[in-house]
């Protein structure tokens, strides 16, 4: 009859015997490549040219974006300047037409009155 010898695994304390310990040791290293695999995938997903590029190109997109008010608000600042102007320019505009309208008047009014007379 063969002897079992035992073995005590530090990591858990625990005592195997030989044939037992082949098969966690087996079971163990099975789990261990599977992590090693998925830390492995892992890895190549977070890349810098993978994800944790695109994240950081979007974050930098992100922070120009706030830095942009400032200058919509200098946007903002022209149209409404702009807008002022334009009234005046309007303004401008319709005096003159007043003034056209009024001499264009003034001639009406002179040449009815130089016919008129004549009669």
């Amino acid at each position: 009859m063969p002897k079992w010898s035992s073995y005590t695994y530090n990591g858990y304390q625990k005592c195997f015997c030989i044939r037992h310990f082949t098969e966690h040791r087996k079971e163990l290293d099975g789990r261990m490549s599977e992590v090693v695999q998925e830390f492995n995938q892992l890895h190549e997903v977070l890349k810098p040219q993978g994800i944790v590029h695109f994240l950081l190109s979007r974050i930098e997109e992100l922070h120009r974006m706030l830095e942009r008010p400032p200058n919509i608000e200098i946007v903002e600042h022209d149209s409404k300047s702009s807008f002022i102007r334009m009234i005046k320019v309007m303004e401008k505009s319709n005096s003159g037409t007043d003034s056209t309208i009024n001499q264009t008047q003034a001639q009406s009014r002179s040449s009815i009155e130089s016919k008129l007379s004549g009669i």
